[in-house]
């Protein structure tokens, strides 16, 4: 079974890569940052190839427009801003540093970096938690959340969309370092740990034992669970305990697209679950015809051109 998710796997990523990366081959064939994030690091790591991600992380500095924030898809004709992604646009620049490691390519996209973040500072409330974002804060396409954008109240303090800033700090804060402006580290640093002490103080649950998605307590998603978990808001042990209770939670909002999948696997990465792991699988088997028909010799002969496919 696990070869022939390969198999799927690999051929997507394939047809998902031409002079951009896009979102799908059949639909609307669109770079997006939340897409091309984990289609470059596949990239990375499974064909030791940079250059569409290169591209890619230029095309979304170029897509920038004046108050700071990229486009959600770039090159498109049609403006669109959905503010996670330019988070997830900082992302790419980290990924980059941690798989590729070329500074000289990465500095020049510092100042826009920088811009971003700006944006976000500027909608911090005196809590410390973000106030209500404009455009539209996409996450995932999950049953709960409408249109899905995080969970907000009318004055913000959404959990997911202020761990997410705080783990754009910490990558901000590798970035500075590694490209050699040092003393701006303490600076990102400071405000990551800032913004996860704001959310836990705000969003906590302790009946539940988890992580509301906004302050009003009213809805609560494995995502907040897992952004905490990626922020590093609780010591391995404590964040093991949420996050197994919360994908066993059948009343939380569970995720609703492939791509989030990616940040619960790094999130059962992280606390040392890796066995449950394969609970993730069931989306992708969905996706296969029937058992019975991977058997026969012109299946087997497929399975044995995958196996031997290049960049294997």
């Amino acid at each position: 079974m696990l070869e022939r998710f390969w198999h799927v796997s690999w051929r997507t990523a394939r047809l998902c890569a031409h002079e951009t990366f896009f979102d799908c081959p059949h639909y609307e064939q669109m770079q997006f940052p939340g897409d091309t994030r984990v289609q470059a690091i596949f990239h990375y790591l499974i064909a030791d190839e940079d250059r569409l991600a290169r591209k890619a992380i230029d095309d979304f500095h170029a897509s920038r427009v004046p108050e700071g924030l990229t486009l959600c898809k770039y090159p498109s004709q049609r403006a669109q801003i959905l503010p996670t992604y330019s988070l997830y646009w900082i992302g790419m620049l980290h990924d980059f540093r941690v798989y590729r490691g070329d500074l000289e390519f990465l500095r020049r996209y510092l100042p826009g970096a920088r811009e971003v973040m700006a944006w976000f500072e500027r909608r911090l409330r005196p809590d410390g938690m973000l106030g209500r974002l404009d455009y539209a804060p996409f996450v995932d396409w999950a049953r709960d959340f409408q249109c899905g954008n995080a969970p907000q109240d009318p004055d913000g303090g959404s959990a997911i969309l202020t761990l997410l800033l705080a783990q754009a700090c910490q990558w901000m804060a590798g970035l500075e370092s590694a490209c050699g402006f040092p003393q701006l580290t303490g600076r990102w640093s400071r405000m990551g740990r800032d913004l996860v002490k704001a959310t836990l103080r705000v969003c906590w649950d302790a009946r539940r034992a988890l992580l509301a998605d906004t302050a009003q307590r009213r809805s609560f998603s494995l995502h907040a669970q897992v952004e905490g978990i990626l922020a590093g808001a609780w010591p391995q042990a404590k964040a093991r305990a949420i996050l197994c209770k919360a994908l066993d939670d059948e009343a939380i909002t569970q995720p609703g697209t492939f791509y989030y999948r990616y940040y619960v696997a790094q999130a059962l990465k992280r606390v040392g679950e890796r066995r449950r792991f394969f609970d993730l699988l069931s989306p992708w088997e969905k996706c296969l015809p029937a058992r019975a028909s991977a058997r026969g010799p012109k299946a087997q002969a497929t399975r044995r051109a995958a196996i031997a496919t290049p960049g294997r």
